[in-house]
């Protein structure tokens, strides 16, 4: 396996980082159905405890 740079672990967080950020603002993901707020809240919390553990 070859060994990555700093510069190639910055640009491989960068995304994950950002879509953190983005799932932490509120308003940013909005279902289209009413009904679906509680599944989405859910699935947003889960997609951001994945993210953060990707960014560590």
């Amino acid at each position: 396996m070859p060994v990555l740079t700093d510069r190639q672990r910055i640009e491989l967080a960068v995304p994950a980082y950002l879509l953190y950020a983005l799932t932490g603002a509120p308003d940013v993901f909005v279902p289209a159905d009413p009904e679906l707020v509680a599944r989405a809240e859910a699935d947003v919390a889960e997609l951001r405890g994945n993210l953060r553990t990707a960014c560590l």
